[in-house]
């Protein structure tokens, strides 16, 4: 099962685990949205929708995984399986103002409202431009 979950990009669900070396919170509820708005406030909030029927989803995934590992101590990590939580998405859609896409990443900070990223954009974005102080 690992290989197929490596293969296609898929981190395990199980709960807060530390998976690629990024600390990813699993979105399950809407109270998830509230632990982000609240935390912005403190430190970077980071938002990863992941679509795990999609191969691209699952590249640009492995590749921000791997450009965030060392940095992985500086944010909150939101993951979102968009295929068994939709309406979840369309929520985080309204409440961030930002249209749905996938794969889609939001980075939430204290002003302002969030930076979205999707597709291959998600690639190029580094964490030395996004995040304070980063190692």
């Amino acid at each position: 099962m690992k290989l197929f979950k490596s293969l296609f990009g898929l981190p395990d669900a199980s709960g807060d685990e530390d998976n690629y070396g990024i600390p990813w919170k699993y979105m399950k509820s809407a109270a998830d949205l509230d632990l982000i708005e609240s935390g912005r406030a403190t430190r970077p909030q980071i938002l990863f929708k992941h679509s795990t029927s999609c191969g691209l989803s699952s590249m640009m995934l492995r590749r921000f995984e791997r450009r965030w590992e060392a940095v992985s101590h500086l944010a909150d990590f939101y993951f979102l399986d968009l295929i068994a939580n939709r309406e979840l998405s369309n929520a985080v859609a309204q409440r961030f103002g930002v249209p749905h896409q996938s794969p889609q990443l939001l980075i939430l900070g204290q002003e302002g409202g969030p930076e979205h990223f999707s597709h291959g954009d998600i690639g190029a974005i580094a964490p030395e431009n996004v995040l304070k102080n980063p190692d």
